[in-house]
């Protein structure tokens, strides 16, 4: 599958606007949930061992937010996720996957994107008590 075979597939399942960061490489969906609520999810490809790979990020909070408690509740959230993992990045509190493209069927990433935006979107009120949408 192709990064375009994916864009298309996440076309036809989801809502969202769409930009591409020619400076980064990389997608970023603003994905709309219910109840007028939303969610951005980078999507950036890379080659790995020959490998085509994308990693889908959604940022929850800033990192600065974090009491120690904040930190082991996210940390025993991440034994729960059925897809991607609660992580520290560039200051932030991130939800990220990485998948590769090769073989895959574009619904199973659909998929991915689906639970990361609505997990991102209920964590972010779980773990620091507000909406950013």
């Amino acid at each position: 599958m192709t990064v375009d075979e994916l864009m298309q597939a996440l076309a036809r399942e989801l809502t969202f606007a769409s930009k591409y960061d020619e400076d980064n490489q990389e997608w970023v969906l603003d994905v709309q949930l219910e109840d007028s609520r939303g969610q951005q999810i980078t999507l950036s490809p890379f080659e790995e061992g020959g490998r085509s790979m994308i990693r889908f990020m959604t940022q929850i909070g800033e990192s600065k937010e974090f009491s120690p408690q904040k930190l082991v509740s996210a940390l025993e959230l991440n034994a729960s996720l059925l897809y991607g993992a609660l992580a520290l990045y560039e200051g932030c509190m991130v939800l990220t996957e990485t998948a590769s493209l090769s073989q895959r069927d574009p619904s199973d990433l659909v998929d991915v994107v689906r639970y990361l935006t609505r997990m991102a979107d209920t964590y972010e009120k779980m773990l620091f008590g507000y909406d950013r949408s």
